[in-house]
């Protein structure tokens, strides 16, 4: 018996390791996993309650997913294109104005300083240039790695139309290969995993609805064009954490660049606080409430998976550390019943 339990456990170190090794590829398997756990019930209701074939509900879940995105896209992206081109057309000049009336502020504020002061100033200005490069640099690092990515994404639809069509063969054939006295057991942890994924879908869409009313909002206020659609659009870039909220407010700022550099600052100053309501009050509440994570344990996991995985890191983080704390809790009284 202690046999085949040391035999198990080296098939779990191994898989665990073989899992590491390949993590690259594992991403569009994760990305379609949430995307079967929010079309799942769906996908569920249209076969059983509308006896539509399960092949069939699928493509229906997809046609109505594709068709909300589409709309969306059909209505209100020409406008905004257009009044984009006319923001980069616009753009050097509004630059320029801003560029030049900073210069004067500063030169104005320098010369009514001490002398002692102004090389602080000075230093202080080289060093916040520095720093903006700095992020700036990492920003377009993790964009090209983000789109370097981008193919590996076109599997995600096709990925989740299996999971979803085969969900039940998959989980009995998942079966079949474990101990029987084991069965039992991992059942329960996969009900657990499964609901904190689909908590987690639920809740990252609660955040994204979120960010995208209080930015609509607030660019209404500001009287910038198109507010509705850029609140959409910075809601639905905001499942991406650190970059999405960038992409989506760029278009935001560079309208409000046409009427004046001090509108563009309102801009920025209200993504940033849009950003920080979010980062600090909403989705941590609403992200620990679903996933049963700490908030802190959720900042954690967003910089931890940054640092180690780049742009993919960030999107599977919080997902990921949640199964892992599922897992690790099981896999704990694993041990402590290995050693008994």
């Amino acid at each position: 018996m202690r046999g085949r339990k040391w035999f198990w456990a080296l098939v779990v170190a191994a898989g665990t390791l073989i899992l590491f090794r390949i993590k690259g590829a594992l991403a569009p398997f994760f990305i379609a996993m949430l995307l079967a756990l929010f079309l799942k019930p769906i996908v569920d209701y249209l076969e059983e309650e509308k006896e539509v074939p399960r092949a069939s509900a699928i493509l229906l879940s997809y046609l109505a997913l594709g068709l909300a995105v589409g709309l969306f896209f059909f209505f209100a992206l020409p406008a905004l294109m257009q009044e984009l081109e006319r923001a980069m057309a616009e753009l050097p000049l509004k630059l320029e104005s801003g560029e030049k009336l900073l210069a004067r502020m500063l030169a104005k504020v320098r010369w009514q300083m001490p002398r002692s002061l102004q090389g602080a100033l000075d230093q202080s200005l080289k060093r916040f240039e520095e720093a903006a490069l700095a992020m700036l640099h990492r920003g377009m690092n993790l964009l090209v790695s983000f789109f370097m990515g981008l193919p590996s994404l076109i599997l995600v639809p096709v990925i989740t139309f299996y999971f979803l069509r085969d969900w039940r063969r998959l989980r009995a054939s998942f079966l079949q290969i474990l101990p029987y006295p084991w069965r039992r057991e991992l059942l329960l942890l996969g009900g657990e995993v499964g609901g904190v994924l689909v908590g987690f879908v639920r809740g990252e869409a609660l955040v994204c609805l979120a960010v995208g009313t209080m930015s609509a909002l607030g660019l209404y206020l500001l009287k910038i064009p198109f507010a509705l659609s850029l609140g959409i659009l910075i809601g639905l870039l905001d499942f991406i954490p650190f970059l999405g909220p960038l992409a989506g407010g760029f278009p935001a700022v560079l309208l409000a660049l046409i009427h004046s550099p001090l509108q563009a600052v309102y801009v920025i100053l209200l993504l940033l606080l849009v950003n920080q309501v979010e980062g600090a009050l909403i989705s941590p509440r609403i992200m620990g409430h679903n996933v049963g994570l700490h908030p802190l344990l959720i900042i954690f996991s967003l910089l931890a998976g940054g640092e180690l995985f780049g742009i993919w890191g960030l999107v599977v983080a919080v997902p990921l550390a949640a199964v892992l704390k599922v897992m690790g809790k099981f896999l704990w009284h694993w041990l402590l019943t290995f050693i008994a």
